[in-house]
């Protein structure tokens, strides 16, 4: 399977870039909403929030990089490796918000790549 041009085949056309660039887009939004469905899934499951809104407040909050807000309220005899979830959480959420953001970034750096490299050769020309 081929994604992208070859060195030696000429750019794609500016419709077709647009195209590989929104489906890149989508792709890095897949593993955004994903990153954030398992959050949901890990605080409402395991730290003990049983609202719904306060799991995804914190899966959000988490994911922006601005830290959980009411991570003093899991009770550790309750649950009591929820802290531990929680901060193996937040590293995963760090690694995968740089992988989502890179993804669309990918087709963009390609095709500048591309231009800058590996242009046509232009035969030298003539002084007399």
């Amino acid at each position: 399977m081929k994604f992208y041009e070859h060195h030696t085949e000429p750019l794609i056309s500016s419709s077709a870039f647009a195209r590989r660039f929104l489906k890149h887009c989508v792709y890095g939004m897949a593993v955004f909403l994903v990153t954030l469905g398992i959050g949901f899934w890990l605080f409402h499951s395991f730290a003990g929030y049983e609202d719904k809104e306060d799991a995804l407040m914190e899966t959000a909050m988490l994911m922006s990089g601005m830290g959980p807000l009411k991570c003093g309220a899991i009770d550790p005899q309750q649950h009591p490796y929820a802290k531990t979830m929680v901060s193996l959480y937040a590293l995963f959420c760090g690694l995968t918000f740089t992988g989502a953001v890179t993804i669309p970034l990918i087709p963009v750096l390609h095709r500048l790549l591309h231009r800058t490299f590996h242009r046509p050769k232009e035969p030298p020309s003539r002084v007399l």
